[in-house]
């Protein structure tokens, strides 16, 4: 019972506790350790500056402090829109297209450099619209419903080339839902 109060503790064991103290305390406010998540590559930004070098999977040492590290999904993404166009006939129709895409893990500091972390918004959605138009002034109404396998090939193939040089890939584009308007006030709706 009196042995806590005979403890003599030394300048030596204050200053060490104390030294203990402020280093767990520097680690947690400058958190220099950086976990990135299986899937994930890690972009740099260096004070609003995106560095060229990126982070794979895994712990890595965040130098200095001030370095944001963004974890970018490197894995299969889906995304699906709505998309208003017309016919070669001139026929309105709404269409949803569903696209499952990755990016390059390699190239993912250019990705976020171009696009940002809304890169899905700014770039994907965007070129799916304009695939898709360029590809509907090719077909009529009719066309459009009983090719629509083939027109989903033409509109992935233009969709790669113009994400191909954002290092963004098209694995597989859907047509899931058709709905021509027609002139007589009917519609034609093929789900497909």
């Amino acid at each position: 019972m009196y042995f806590f109060l005979e403890i003599n503790l030394s300048k030596k064991h204050i200053i060490s506790g104390l030294l203990l103290i402020v280093i767990l305390f520097l680690l947690f406010i400058l958190r220099p350790l950086i976990a990135i998540p299986s899937g994930y590559t890690g972009v740099i930004v260096n004070n609003g500056r995106v560095q060229e070098q990126v982070l794979n999977q895994g712990l890595h040492l965040r130098m200095p402090s001030f370095r944001e590290v963004v974890a970018m999904d490197c894995r299969i993404q889906n995304t699906e829109i709505e998309v208003k166009a017309s016919s070669m006939d001139l026929k309105p129709f709404t269409s949803r297209v569903a696209v499952n895409y990755h990016l390059d893990p390699s190239m993912a500091a250019a990705i976020f450099r171009d696009g940002g972390a809304e890169y899905e918004y700014k770039l994907i959605r965007p070129a799916i619209q304009e695939s898709l138009l360029e590809v509907a002034r090719c077909y009529n109404a009719g066309e459009l419903l009983s090719n629509h396998p083939l027109v989903a090939m033409e509109t992935q193939r233009i969709l790669s080339n113009k994400l191909a040089k954002y290092n963004i890939s098209i694995d597989s584009l859907s047509i899931v839902g058709l709905n021509i308007n027609c002139s007589s006030g009917a519609n034609m709706v093929k789900l497909l």
